[in-house]
């Protein structure tokens, strides 16, 4: 079963001052609750990779704009933050090793980003993140990792993008 994002909280994993990961809390429209994904540098690098992939995707069709977002993207992100979602201290700076995502496949669809994460304690979760999201997705990712690691830490990520 495929899940679809309905919002969104970021966070950054520090370790004495230093990025070491990325935290997303995740609430689906198809199930209840919030669930927790770590992303380790490697798989920050894969979920950047697979956004960037969409993006271009969505450039060449003409569906995004380096100029501005699209309505389709600013109706989506007023609904996100329409829901309380938040990462607690606790959630950032304690994380169940279970929670931690060991492999990150993803699939360039048509409408959308199919997302294929297996999490360490072996279960599989496959979020489909529409076209609208992908821009939301990708903000919130590059802002996290630019307040925690400033610009050197994104110019790394972007150049490990395309290794």
């Amino acid at each position: 079963m495929e899940y679809t994002p309905i919002a969104l909280s970021p966070g950054a994993m520090l370790h004495k001052g230093k990025f070491i990961g990325y935290v997303m809390k995740i609430r689906f429209s198809e199930c209840s609750g919030d669930h927790l994904f770590y992303l380790r540098y490697d798989m920050v690098v894969e979920l950047a990779r697979a956004l960037a992939r969409k993006t271009h995707q969505m450039y060449l069709k003409g569906t995004f704009s380096t100029d501005e977002s699209s309505q389709a993207t600013l109706e989506m992100e007023k609904d996100y933050k329409q829901h309380d979602i938040y990462l607690t201290s606790d959630e950032i700076s304690s994380p169940s090793v279970n929670n931690f995502v060991a492999l990150l496949d993803y699939n360039v669809r048509d409408a959308s980003l199919l997302l294929s994460l297996i999490k360490n304690d072996n279960s599989k979760i496959d979020i489909s993140i529409p076209e609208a999201a992908v821009e939301i997705f990708t903000g919130y990712m590059m802002n996290t990792v630019i307040k925690a690691g400033g610009e050197a830490l994104s110019e790394k990520l972007i150049s490990d993008i395309g290794r």
